[in-house]
């Protein structure tokens, strides 16, 4: 099953082609978006992205009880990742977006676009943050 879902993906990443974005910014479902924290990466909605530390490079470690306050930041199968921006699968099969290869997640304590509330609840998780704003 994952193979064919990845064929497909694969297929329809092919077709799309030229239809990826200007590499100097996000995704259209990714923004940046300036908070009381500064600036952080958010999703199209305007909620606050955040990274996880146990997380390795292109591999999350959020399952089960991790689950209960944070949320994947889940991609569309025709979703392209670029520059920054990728996909990884997660064990359930589903697709969820990284940035600089860290699994990106929402916070189900922030209820509004913008808030920061994930922030400072558990010092393993922090906002998605650009390094380089001007190379983002």
């Amino acid at each position: 099953m994952r193979l064919q879902t990845l064929t497909c993906l694969s297929l329809l990443m092919m077709v799309a082609g030229s239809a990826v974005a200007d590499s100097t910014n996000p995704p259209a479902t990714l923004q940046f978006r300036e908070t009381k924290l500064g600036k952080v990466l958010a999703t199209r909605d305007q909620m606050t992205l955040y990274v996880f530390a146990d997380d390795q490079p292109g591999r999350t470690m959020c399952y089960r009880d991790c689950l209960e306050h944070w949320e994947p930041y889940h991609a569309e199968a025709n979703d392209q990742g670029f520059k920054h921006f990728s996909l990884l699968w997660r064990a359930d099969e589903t697709l969820q977006w990284a940035y600089k290869g860290q699994p990106l997640y929402t916070y189900k304590g922030d209820t509004r676009p913008g808030e920061v509330n994930g922030y400072k609840v558990d010092p393993k998780w922090s906002p998605a943050r650009p390094l380089d704003p001007k190379k983002n």
